[in-house]
């Protein structure tokens, strides 16, 4: 398995920036292929399944530096 440094595909380019930021919109597909599909039943938040605050703040304290 790969890390995310190292994943180039047109996949990871969708749901990662270069600074590692997942995609809200990328989510929200994905939420969207698995409700489809039938995989689940009611609407799902992006805030329910990932948490963009952790990257913000990451980054956030790395450029104080």
């Amino acid at each position: 398995m790969g890390t995310l440094s190292s994943c180039r595909s047109s996949i990871c380019r969708f749901f990662f920036s270069n600074d590692a930021r997942i995609s809200p919109e990328a989510v929200k597909r994905l939420i969207a292929l698995e409700k489809e599909a039938g995989n689940i039943k009611e609407d799902v938040d992006v805030s329910q399944v990932a948490d963009l605050s952790l990257v913000e703040e990451a980054l956030r304290q790395s450029s104080a530096r």
